[in-house]
């Protein structure tokens, strides 16, 4: 185990045997209506059943210890099918997607921790995560369920790895870029790496090329992602993510290759069905502001997030809001370091209640308190309908199987015919607001946000399923 002196030579490292006072419990509890949910494998060459209980899997005892801490129950179907082959002594490679809320995190963190061998004081593992809130969170996760071990955790993130020195700890986990500045500066020996995640795959493989402001080609966290990959030599490679569309999944195949493992889940059964849909139709933009501004008092009800499409657009919406003076949070890519943990921590400490924020945050933020999640902006990228976005944006809120509430404002005829694919595609059919007035609006919504925050409050406190 670390010591006090080499904690403050790396300022990103944790003792996994001191768990963080905010570990969340990152997309671990299923979903009810998942929990009988057609899990589809191929290309296993292994002949290993599923197991149903953590006891049954192949876990070092203090790994199971930590399992139990986190009053978990039983394996989610995604853990139940993945982990038998990914604890075995030479696992298969792993392309692994399966919908928020079942258990994927949990599912890598216990395959990469039980792999690790603690007497070693050397890196053994590499969880690449598309932003630095998801490696946090992962890192958290990662403490929490090491606790009784003595593996060490290094959170690789742009202001860690600017001051770090020689990186000594068993699991690294940060951003792409931030990762590939420790090995450029030889900071951090990726010769020992026995296992590499790519968290949130397809948010990472899709980046290779983005297009910058002048219409020019700039590279995306894909770029760093595969250097990293290429680095590692006989390396166990995990992929995992809610959503693989077939360009990132040819991609991810050669990442994986060869012969990678498949768990998939297809695309019809990526709902969210504990989340009541409502949309709203708002002839002009002002009157689109004006109901936001009413939504303002039920949303203060319980925890809720505003999610736009730009960065602007999410700090316009905040100033107006605040000139209002309604009270909100703003978190964007623009926003400091320091002024966005700053944000986060006031929001999961439940000091503000209203976020408002970009796609940013739609993957890996996870406050169990959300209860609404308002899409201001129906998610398009360059006019196109974003079904992946709103998959994840709604997932917001009803996390680990709670019930939740999306508002969608519809403005345009653009929106309109978005937000019909984006029903099509998930088949989901919301309820239409007709109501006008901030009267008839609080009427009308304050019952179903109160069940919501209900419902939350009643099952905080109960054990769940990994």
């Amino acid at each position: 185990m670390v010591t006090v002196n080499e904690r403050a030579e790396h300022p990103g490292q944790q003792a996994a045997s001191e768990r963080p006072e905010h570990a969340e419990q990152d997309d671990l509890g299923p979903p009810v209506s998942l929990q009988r949910q057609q899990v589809r494998l191929s290309d296993a060459t292994h002949d290993l059943k599923e197991s149903e209980t953590f006891e049954a899997l192949n876990l070092k005892s203090e790994l199971l210890r930590g399992v139990h801490s986190m009053n978990w129950t039983m394996p989610s179907p995604i853990q139940s099918k993945a982990l038998p082959h990914l604890l075995v002594e030479n696992p298969q490679n792993l392309i692994a997607q399966a919908p928020a809320g079942t258990g994927k995190t949990a599912a890598f963190v216990l395959a990469v921790l039980n792999r690790v061998d603690a007497a070693q004081a050397v890196p053994q593992a590499i969880v690449i995560c598309p932003t630095r809130e998801l490696a946090k969170q992962n890192a958290d996760v990662t403490i929490a369920l090491a606790k009784f071990t003595d593996i060490t955790v290094f959170t690789c993130l742009p202001d860690t790895a600017a001051t770090a020195r020689t990186v000594t700890s068993h699991v690294i986990i940060g951003t792409p870029g931030s990762l590939m500045k420790l090995i450029r500066n030889k900071v951090l020996n990726v010769n020992s790496i026995r296992s590499c995640v790519v968290d949130e795959a397809d948010e990472m493989i899709k980046m290779n090329e983005v297009t910058g402001p002048t219409g020019s080609n700039v590279a995306g966290l894909g770029v760093d992602t595969s250097k990293i990959v290429s680095y590692l030599r006989s390396c166990h490679i995990m992929l995992f993510s809610a959503t693989f569309p077939p360009k990132v999944r040819d991609y991810a195949m050669k990442m994986a290759s060869p012969n990678p493992f498949k768990i998939t889940v297809s695309m019809k059964n990526l709902t969210l069905p504990h989340i009541k849909h409502f949309e709203i139709k708002c002839p002009t933009e002002a009157f689109k502001f004006d109901i936001m501004c009413a939504l303002f008092k039920i949303m203060n009800v319980g925890q809720s997030i505003i999610f736009v499409n730009k960065r602007y657009q999410a700090t316009d919406l905040f100033m107006k809001l605040e000139a209002k003076g309604y009270k909100a949070s703003l978190i964007h890519g623009e926003v400091s370091v320091q002024d966005r943990d700053t944000v986060i921590n006031q929001f999961r400490a439940l000091e503000t209640s209203v976020l408002v924020t970009t796609d940013l945050l739609n993957r890996g933020f996870d406050v169990p308190e959300v209860s609404c999640v308002v899409n201001y902006d129906i998610p398009m990228i360059r006019g196109v309908s974003h079904h992946e976005s709103y998959y994840h944006r709604t997932g917001r809120s009803g996390r680990f199987g709670r019930p939740g509430i999306a508002i969608n404002l519809i403005c345009s005829a653009a929106d309109e015919s978005s937000f019909q694919e984006i029903k099509d595609a998930f088949s989901i059919s919301p309820i239409e607001v007709t109501a006008r007035t901030e009267e008839e609006l609080f009427n009308f919504l304050e019952p179903f946000i109160k069940d919501v925050d209900n419902e939350i409050g009643l099952q905080s406190d109960a054990p769940t399923s990994a």
